[in-house]
């Protein structure tokens, strides 16, 4: 049996926090709520499943099988997320358990780009052979499974990506074949029209678009611009042939990706234009960064107006987290944060079982990227089995607060896609939203490369922090179209950066929209905020620093209040202001103290979740 593992580097400790600042935030209640539609099917506590043994390998006695499935009626699971084939006779035997399932559409066989050194990589996107391919790989899978109910919808893949890694084991940029050449050149020639005008606007001196050449890493170059807009689009277009494909065959089933969220950044992965699925996929993790607000703004920047979020893949690597305890409890936190999310609709850790095959010896546990489940290979449960089985069994005693649960949209704060590759020209977008966790607040991310965002909220306040507006080579701008549309139907923006805002094309200067306060990227942004909002307001402060994450949502017609963790210790305890009398929900060993406000919640260990009570003070 594998050991589990520790953390490789504590979680830093947060900065303290001005309560008496946070507090006047909290003035934000607006009747904006974010919530899709309550789903037919209970939430969705499921599991990436690997169905390898150590013994039996894949062809396992059906004694076998029936054990896998007993494992996962314990672990309270209710749906399975495979990676291979997935059949209708399959889908019935996980009908007679219960069990939904999330099938994948296959990778398809599809022309290959290259990178700059020649070696072969991932899909041309934008190949017609490509488009086919999808298409045709979606069609089969919506075809063997049209309208059963055990399907919640279709996958249409897992972390494609436009980089890999060289020798050196740094990531590189792939498209450097002939017909990636091609499909970029003629986006920028339908673009700019002429050379002479791809020249004036970049400042390039290219003969024709023959001579331009993607950039083999990232920059704040025009030509890198040009080379990130082009792979969004492919690979969105790419990915819009398998949806389509799904949707005229079994038009009543979703249609989601697994899309890496935060281990690499490139168009493929973290901003592909992918507004088209009816179900956002995240594959999600906490060892990327190690801090539960780099996991939380990686999931926030996903969330969009209207839409679920599956939470793909999740999880821990038992073989770098040796200590036992510490897996359990990280992997309670995971699972906690997502509920944070009003959004998040399912979610799938990685994985069952451990995969003893990538090491030296397929029946030996000799390679830690075999070390990825929730019990060996052998069966065996590890501590984070234990983890998702006692969190799941919550999750199930909560079904029904878990799928109606929704959250006002206080604020909306731009995501600084552009400044990314640009440049920071002001607060980091992190550092605003680690505040707004840490002070309750109800915040969506927009983008300004999704106009759409602005447009899908009624949430009258933005903040905004990119001072690179995307705009094209003609000067049309999308983004300040939306912008100055969100002002004259009375949103109000607080514009915050060191320097005056900058088009990607042409002269920036001062904004052109009206209304907006432009503030120094010095600025407080509990003072930058103060005229959005009343002082009298509810208010969660801990002790000793010790930093928790919480939100207000509504659920089944009651309020709730759900704090969480994000520390490796516990706070003392927390004091709740300006808030009906709580009652305890959930959170083993939580309880209130007091005989009116302000509440005392004592033995918070990774979450607390209360009902509040009517507030007569």
């Amino acid at each position: 049996m594998a050991s589990d593992g520790v953390l490789s580097a504590p979680i830093p400790a947060s900065r303290a926090r001005s309560i008496s600042c946070a507090v006047l935030l909290l003035g934000l209640r607006f009747s904006v709520l974010t919530s899709a539609a309550s789903p037919a099917h209970p939430f969705i506590r499921g599991i990436g499943w690997s169905p390898w043994h150590a013994t039996h390998g894949w062809g396992r006695p059906a004694e076998v099988v029936e054990g896998d499935f007993d494992i996962l009626a314990d672990l309270h699971v209710n749906a399975l997320r495979p990676w291979g084939p997935s059949s209708r006779k399959g889908a019935d035997a996980l009908q007679e358990r219960n069990l939904y399932l999330l099938p994948q559409v296959r990778h398809p066989k599809t022309p290959r780009m290259s990178f700059s050194d020649g070696k072969a990589g991932h899909t041309v996107f934008g190949a017609p052979e490509s488009l086919a391919a999808i298409s045709a790989a979606a069609e089969a899978v919506a075809r063997e499974l049209k309208g059963h109910p055990a399907v919640l919808g279709y996958n249409l893949g897992n972390e494609y990506s436009w980089v890999g890694q060289n020798k050196s084991n740094n990531y590189q940029h792939q498209g450097f074949d002939d017909l990636t050449l091609e499909l970029f050149r003629a986006s920028l020639a339908d673009r700019f029209g002429t050379v002479e005008n791809w020249n004036e606007k970049t400042g390039m001196a290219c003969a024709s678009f023959a001579d331009v050449t993607p950039p083999t890493g990232s920059g704040s170059s025009l030509l890198y611009w040009e080379w990130w807009r082009f792979q969004r689009e492919a690979f969105g277009g790419y990915l819009r042939a398998g949806h389509d494909a799904c949707r005229r065959v079994d038009p009543a089933k979703p249609v989601t990706y697994a899309l890496l969220c935060g281990g690499r950044w490139d168009a493929a992965t973290e901003d592909a234009a992918l507004d088209f699925l009816e179900i956002q996929g995240d594959n999600l993790y906490f060892h990327w960064g190690n801090t539960w607000l780099g996991y939380s703004v990686r999931l926030a920047r996903r969330i969009g107006p209207g839409r679920p979020i599956y939470i793909t893949e999740t999880g821990i690597n038992t073989w770098q987290e040796k200590d036992p305890t510490h897996s359990d409890r990280l992997m309670r936190q995971m699972l906690w944060m997502l509920v944070l999310h009003p959004e998040v609709k399912a979610v799938f850790p990685f994985v069952f079982c451990d995969e003893w095959w990538h090491g030296k010896d397929p029946k030996a546990y000799d390679c830690k990227g075999d070390a990825w489940g929730i019990v060996t290979a052998d069966r065996k449960p590890k501590s984070t089995y234990n983890a998702v089985k006692e969190t799941y069994a919550e999750f199930s005693r909560l079904d029904s607060l878990l799928n109606s649960r929704e959250s006002e949209i206080e604020l909306l704060v731009s995501d600084q896609v552009i400044d990314r590759w640009k440049g920071r020209r002001g607060p980091e977008v992190n550092e605003i939203c680690d505040e707004l966790y840490r002070g309750g607040v109800s915040f969506r991310l927009v983008s300004l490369l999704r106009p759409s965002d602005l447009s899908a909220t009624s949430c009258n306040r933005l903040l905004l922090l990119d001072s690179a507006i995307p705009n094209e080579p003609d000067g049309r701008s999308p983004a300040l179209d939306a912008l100055e549309s969100f002002e004259r139907r009375g949103g109000e923006i607080i514009y915050i950066s060191d320097k005056p805002w900058q088009a990607i094309y042409g002269e920036g200067g001062k904004p052109p929209w009206t209304k907006a306060a432009v503030l120094p990227a010095s600025t407080d942004l509990w003072v930058a905020l103060r005229s959005w909002t009343p002082i009298d307001v509810p208010c969660v402060v801990t002790t000793l620093g010790r930093p928790v994450f919480w939100r207000r949502f509504r659920a089944v017609g009651e309020e709730y209040l759900l704090i969480v963790a994000s520390d490796d210790r516990s706070p003392e305890y927390v004091t709740l202001k300006n808030m009906g009398r709580p009652e305890v929900v959930s959170g083993n060993g939580v309880t209130v103290d007091g005989m009116a406000p302000p509440w005392t919640v004592r033995g918070l260990n990774v979450h607390a979740l209360l009902r509040l009570g009517r507030n007569e003070h």
